[in-house]
């Protein structure tokens, strides 16, 4: 059995990419959370909308 060569740290697909800016926006909006003190329920709706979103676009561009 050959070893799986490694992934390489970049991603490779668009769907990738788009998990990954999806994760950077998330993690964005939860520092917003701690600087600006938006109420949480505006915080999770934020955050639930942004993956929802990502989860769309990531199974378009695939």
């Amino acid at each position: 059995m050959d070893p799986k060569p490694l992934r390489p740290i970049l991603p490779s697909t668009r769907r990738d990419w788009v998990y990954l800016l999806g994760t950077l926006v998330v993690l964005l909006v939860w520092v917003l959370f701690l600087l600006v003190d938006l109420s949480i329920q505006v915080t999770i709706g934020l955050v639930l909308a942004i993956f929802v979103l990502t989860v769309v676009i990531a199974f378009a561009v695939d």
